[in-house]
């Protein structure tokens, strides 16, 4: 065995216990489908519309939240105006262009979204209310994420906020939503959708992207590496450039 080895060896026995090393011991089992039960599917033809509704509806909402966070953020004692109520009102008047053509099967779902989307909100009542506090941590991406967990549990149907340079390990994206995030770049594309199956169930996969805007700058724009509010170092990403997805998984009757 060559001295290099040795060393070598000697090295990672000293390490295992590091970062570096534990890094090694951390791995995602292979096969498999996240976890899912689809309580509520639609028809092939009402699956389309749907997923691309829920899909602006995060990103209305996330729009929402991020207009909100002076009030979210203040620190003065008492009751803050972002509450409930006021959150689905804004959510339900920046999506009633869409509700018109939304079939019987569709509203329920839709439903169940405002549901999730405002419970989201109302669990988060204490922690935006703390009196003295000026960073409350209640985020677009955090109301987003909460709310896709709430409406999975109720419906099964999946929405996620998937990202090639992703924080929280949740956005960490799959091989479908690897290829929808390099089609939209390298393409141009508006969205991006594809039938598919988890296991034996068929659905449909919509891909909406998520646009740096200039109001993305603060977390996540130039310089590159400089430390956010949060800590995170910025990923440098520049106006108009896409920093994520909306991924919905819907499943289809029959």
């Amino acid at each position: 065995m060559s001295k290099s080895l040795i060393l070598l060896g000697i090295f990672l026995f000293l390490n295992w216990n590091s970062s570096w090393g534990t890094e090694i011991l951390v791995q995602k089992t292979r096969g498999g489908f996240p976890e899912y039960c689809f309580v509520k599917k639609l028809s092939v033809k009402e699956v389309p519309y749907m997923a691309e509704t829920l899909a602006l509806a995060i990103i209305k909402g996330r729009k929402i939240v991020f207009r909100n966070l002076a009030e979210i953020n203040s620190p003065k004692p008492g009751p803050k105006n972002f509450t409930p109520d006021y959150f689905e009102k804004s959510l339900r008047e920046a999506m009633a262009s869409r509700m018109h053509s939304l079939t019987p099967k569709q509203k329920e779902i839709w439903e169940d979204f405002i549901y999730a989307a405002k419970l989201a909100v109302a669990i988060n009542q204490e922690r935006i209310n703390l009196e003295g506090v000026g960073f409350k941590y209640f985020l677009p991406a955090v109301w987003a994420r909460q709310t896709a967990f709430i409406f999975q549990a109720k419906t099964g149907i999946v929405i996620k906020q998937a990202a090639l340079k992703y924080r929280h390990p949740v956005n960490r994206p799959d091989e479908t939503e690897i290829q929808a995030i390099l089609s939209i770049e390298r393409r141009g594309l508006s969205d991006f959708s594809r039938w598919d199956y988890f296991g034996k169930q068929r659905v449909f996969r919509y891909f909406k992207p998520i646009k740096n805007k200039a109001f993305c700058a603060k977390c996540h724009g130039e310089p590159r590496g400089a430390k956010d509010p949060l800590g995170f170092e910025k990923e440098g990403f520049k106006k108009g450039e896409i920093r994520a997805v909306i991924s919905v998984t819907l499943p289809v009757e029959g």
